[in-house]
């Protein structure tokens, strides 16, 4: 059995459960170790970067970029990636939009692309008590300008949920009718999210969040949810390939009508996890470049 470890960073990534999932449906052996941490034995590593060390092992190497780099300096980070990171065996890219930002030149047959998908289970967790509004669910730091958002919730005075962390600067603070859930299980958001009506995106129009898909745009489709979205170019891409209606912001502000607004949220079951990288076929031709490898044709 081929063993195959995942390095995990303290961001959470969702994906990182799907590739578990589908990875044992493939009768590979999936395995975890935090990124610094001791790296168990395993044939294949599956890195995320960041700026990597080549290792000194023979073992076969995946570097998969999921993003750009965040503020500040993101250029410079993204630059320095391209400069000082080995080639490893094979590349992972959210896009090829991100591989092109990142200066990686394609390498046929060893780059791949992996867009963002979504879990099973949200996808049945449609029903539920509407005990909210509006839904946010993503990062509640600056770098996402999550004031904004905020500021933009307390205006409404309707009720809101916000799966995430409550900021530092607010856990002093009456929040009024907006409720924040705190860190809680991957698995456990889809039933905390099916408890609202309407799933609002917010994105800074700032540089690389222009390039990156919304994971929680996906997440509230999945839900079946009405979208509210600040403008968000991936977002509107989107939005006009997959014959959808979404009530774009130009501000961070809920207009009072936003009850009346004929939206349409698309079907996105071909962006269920397992159906995603079954039509990437990623892993299966990671391993056949692994077998190539281990048979010292290269």
């Amino acid at each position: 059995m081929i063993r195959i470890a995942f390095e995990k960073t303290d961001a959470f990534l969702p994906e990182f459960i799907a590739y578990k999932e589908y990875c044992q449906t493939l009768g590979l052996s999936p395995d975890f170790f935090q990124m610094g941490g001791a790296v168990p034995d395993s044939d294949i590593l599956w890195k995320v970067c960041g700026l990597k060390i080549k290792p000194r092992s023979n073992t076969f190497i995946v570097h998969e970029y999921q993003s750009l780099s965040v503020p500040p300096f993101s250029k410079l980070k993204n630059f320095i990636k391209k400069k000082l990171n080995y080639q490893p065996d094979a590349r992972v890219f959210l896009t090829p939009q991100i591989q092109h930002e990142l200066g990686f030149h394609f390498q046929k047959g060893r780059d791949f692309y992996r867009d963002m998908g979504v879990h099973k289970s949200f996808f049945d967790s449609r029903a539920g008590n509407k005990d909210f509004v509006f839904l946010y669910i993503g990062s509640t730091g600056y770098q996402r300008q999550f004031s904004k958002t905020y500021e933009m919730f307390k205006k409404t005075n309707l009720p809101t949920l916000i799966i995430g962390e409550k900021p530092k600067e607010l856990m002093n603070q009456y929040t009024g009718r907006i409720e924040f859930t705190g860190r809680i299980s991957y698995l456990d958001v889809p039933k905390e999210a099916s408890r609202a009506r309407f799933g609002v995106n917010c994105v800074p129009s700032v540089y690389p969040y222009q390039y990156q898909t919304s994971t929680k745009l996906l997440e509230y489709c999945a839900l079946g949810l009405n979208v509210i979205t600040t403008y968000h170019a991936p977002t509107q891409n989107f939005e006009k390939q997959r014959g959808a209606k979404f009530l774009t912001l130009n501000s961070y502000q809920i207009p009072s009508h936003f009850e009346e607004f004929a939206y349409e949220t698309p079907s996105v079951n071909d962006l269920e996890w397992n159906s995603l990288l079954k039509k990437t076929q990623m892993f299966e031709q990671i391993i056949q470049l692994y077998n190539i490898k281990k048979q010292g044709l290269v």
